[in-house]
């Protein structure tokens, strides 16, 4: 059974994210199997078992969400850069998809 949840390198987001529920099943399922097959006295080891993968997986839950913030802000500081050097291109744009928007739901 596989509990740890690591990411996996070389592959976008969303796929990174399919893989990684891909595994979550495959341990939840184990886990059920295990449970199913289990005697009285294997169960206080799967409960074991179970609260590790808990755990596992709200270590990567937690991780992933500050690197998710880390992107983020960095992202707003480059656009708050460019906006600060850039500010007629920046109007002149967000007038454009204004227009542009209204149009598509104007036609509507």
């Amino acid at each position: 059974m596989n509990t740890e949840l690591n990411p996996v390198t070389g592959i976008g987001s969303k796929d990174r994210l399919a893989v990684d529920l891909k595994h979550v099943v495959a341990d939840t399922s184990g886990l059920i199997q295990e449970i199913a097959a289990a005697t009285a006295s294997d169960l206080a080891q799967v409960q074991t078992k179970v609260a590790q993968s808990f755990d596992d997986a709200k270590t990567y839950a937690i991780n992933s969400k500050g690197a998710l913030g880390e992107k983020v802000r960095g992202a707003a500081i480059a656009t708050d850069g460019y906006v600060r050097t850039n500010p007629w291109k920046t109007v002149g744009a967000t007038a454009l998809a204004g227009l542009v928007i209204g149009f598509m739901f104007s036609r509507r």
